[in-house]
């Protein structure tokens, strides 16, 4: 009820190609680390979902693993 008929749809597509071993994209991550390098002001414990919502969900339904590119900065030394 609280999701758009557009997305509900979406996520059943990306279940149906995610049980047929469909290689989708690696949903996108980065770092707070990251945000806060490029000048954002918060905590740098957190990661932020960049791209591949929909397809983490369809994951989770699916009860599979998804692959994830995360983007970071190594600590300074």
């Amino acid at each position: 009820k609280k999701i758009s008929s557009k997305r509900y749809r979406d996520i059943k597509h990306y279940k149906k190609l995610i049980s047929n071993d469909r290689d989708l994209d690696p949903l996108l991550f980065i770092s707070a680390k990251a945000v806060s390098y490029l000048g954002a002001g918060i905590l740098k414990k957190d990661f932020f979902i960049l791209d591949g919502t929909r397809r983490l969900i369809a994951h989770a339904l699916g009860n599979k693993s998804p692959d994830i590119l995360i983007i970071d900065l190594e600590d300074e030394l």
